[in-house]
């Protein structure tokens, strides 16, 4: 029965009597524990009825907002979609354009591109997109795609190539060097310009390029400038690339600013937080970055982050130059304090801004070069995380990116981002098994991957993973025995500080050399991330040793093997 004083529908009282009018048992809702009311009013407190009447009026509104709701959902969604097509706007309109003209005109360029990460590939379409103003007629190919007829036919050419490790030739190139590179070919009639993409600190600096260029020159080619080399993201190069196209006439105006332009997305931050205190090796972070604007990426795609010198850099070397970093200087952005345009700089020895004067001394200042990260969340969560480990350089000195995202940023820090297409790592579409394989940080790239496969239902995947100890750098553990737990995951880790022996993970991929080839055979597609110095050299070997040389080429070609090392 209901009392008069019941807050709700469901504050009812019980009571049972026996046949001879006695009452046997009397619960009355006001005496029940807090646990049983809760029970008792779940019907009400969904329906707002156990707040009484202003509960009802509010749980009222909220249900009159569910339209609302579809219609921001449906806003969201178109969002998304446009930035998709923003990001592809490029690649298309080139590719359309230069079909409505193909029937008019053969291509005039051929433009071959050969990227690890996505980079050199984003710069051939470019390079197209700026001939293409000028009333060229291009075609783009990736050099994979490239034959010896192709070549054969053509008269003039663009390769824009990156290189691998030690100056090796990218995952997206190795089928041209293999086919195409070891023959000799009359290419007498080809002239040809070369942007070579490296990094400087690799001894082999821009290695495939220089092959390249050496292969084409012995094949009777013709340079038409320079082989323009890239250190990283160098704008200085780039200008260079510009300006010797410009030079044989085969640009439009205005087309190239556009490549210079620093990322303009802003994030801040949500969490940082150090995952291996007490570890032997460097310390690593997890950093979780918010974007302020909606942002699309793949598993598998990369983050560049423009960094920033610490404000203690920055203080000493305007203490040693004698200077007020409080002056307004201007630049091509506009007027700015000097120390915050030397926070975004590469900072010169003191001496040559006394040589030259301030004002030209700030014409010569070098932006940093943005540092590049692999994702390791979907966009579904809203937000970018990264597994980042502290670089030492010289003494006790941070390396400026890591150090910018894992100590000298403020928590409130906007920090500028933008992201970059890695193609050569995304997921296949179906759900052939995946061997996935990394070490150390390399763990970001392979734990978006996870997630993603987790989420469309597709449970056959095989983690190797590799670190120091256990004990402490058994990162996102919980995460990685879950799933485990549900099937989503088997794991072989090797922790190589735990014993005697050092035991890393191409000796994991040794010791299961029957298991591997059984899931080759069954389709598996094999993923690599992590340090490309030791850990990925020695899985390549392994690979070698357990599939064969000529099986680990032909699963490359395929695209069934996959490498985001750094």
């Amino acid at each position: 029965y209901l009392p008069e004083d019941a807050t709700h529908i469901r504050a009812s009282n019980k009571i049972s009597i026996r046949s001879d009018g006695k009452t046997q048992q009397h619960e009355r809702y006001a005496e029940k524990p807090a646990g049983a009311k809760l029970i008792a009013s779940n019907y009400v407190l969904h329906t707002g009825e156990f707040f009484g009447l202003p509960g009802r009026v509010i749980f009222f509104l909220s249900s009159m907002l569910m339209p609302l709701f579809a219609i921001t959902g449906w806003l969201l969604y178109l969002d998304r979609r446009k930035s998709q097509t923003v990001a592809k706007k490029t690649k298309r309109a080139l590719r359309a354009s230069t079909s409505d003209r193909a029937s008019d005109k053969a291509a005039e360029w051929l433009i071959a591109f050969a990227s690890q990460s996505g980079h050199a590939e984003r710069l051939a379409w470019q390079t197209a997109d700026v001939l293409q103003s000028g009333g060229m007629v291009v075609a783009v190919h990736p050099l994979n795609g490239i034959t010896r007829d192709m070549l054969n036919g053509c008269e003039r050419a663009l390769f824009v190539v990156s290189s691998f490790g030690q100056g090796e030739a990218p995952d997206a190139a190795k089928k041209f060097e293999r086919n195409v590179m070891r023959e000799n070919i009359s290419l007498s009639k080809l002239r040809f310009g070369l942007l070579a993409l490296g990094d400087r600190q690799y001894a082999t600096f821009c290695g495939f390029g220089r092959a390249l260029h050496g292969w084409l020159s012995q094949q009777g080619a013709q340079p038409l400038f320079e082989t323009v080399e890239v250190d990283r993201s160098d704008t200085g190069a780039l200008e260079e690339w510009n300006q010797s196209l410009q030079d044989i006439g085969a640009t439009g105006q205005g087309a190239w600013s556009d490549w210079k332009r620093l990322p303009s997305t802003k994030a801040r931050f949500a969490e940082r937080r150090l995952l291996n205190a007490n570890s032997l090796g460097g310390p690593l972070f997890h950093v979780v970055l918010e974007p302020c604007e909606g942002l699309h990426w793949e598993p598998g795609d990369l983050v560049r982050v423009q960094p920033r010198n610490s404000e203690r850099t920055v203080e000493y070397w305007l203490a040693h130059a004698g200077l007020d970093g409080k002056l307004i200087v201007s630049t091509s952005a506009g007027p700015c304090a000097f120390e915050d345009l030397l926070s975004r700089c590469v900072l010169p020895p003191v001496t040559k801004v006394n040589d030259q004067g301030l004002e030209a001394f700030v014409a010569t200042l070098q932006p940093l070069v943005a540092r590049t990260y692999t994702i390791s969340s979907l966009k579904e969560e809203g937000r970018i995380e990264l597994l980042i480990r502290q670089e030492r350089l010289s003494g006790e000195q941070l390396g400026i990116g890591s150090g910018w995202l894992t100590e000298h940023a403020s928590a409130t820090a906007s920090i500028d981002i933008e992201v970059q297409s890695n193609p050569n790592f995304h997921l296949p579409q179906d759900d052939r098994p995946l061997l996935l394989i990394g070490n150390g940080t390399g763990l970001a790239g392979l734990r978006a991957l996870i997630k993603a496969r987790a989420w469309r239902g597709h449970h056959a995947n095989w983690l190797v993973y590799g670190e120091r100890q256990e004990r402490c750098d058994f990162h996102y553990r919980e995460e990685l025995e879950a799933w485990r737990t549900q099937d989503v995951i088997s794991m072989d880790l090797a922790f190589s500080r735990d014993q005697t022996e050092r035991i890393y993970v191409q000796h994991r991929l040794r010791q299961s050399a029957e298991q591997v080839r059984s899931w080759v055979a069954q389709g598996a597609a094999i993923y690599v991330c992590g340090s490309a110095v030791g850990m990925a050299t020695g899985v390549d070997e392994a690979l070698r040793e357990i599939l064969g040389v000529e099986r680990l080429a032909v699963l490359n070609e395929s695209g069934r093997y996959r490498r985001d090392v750094y």
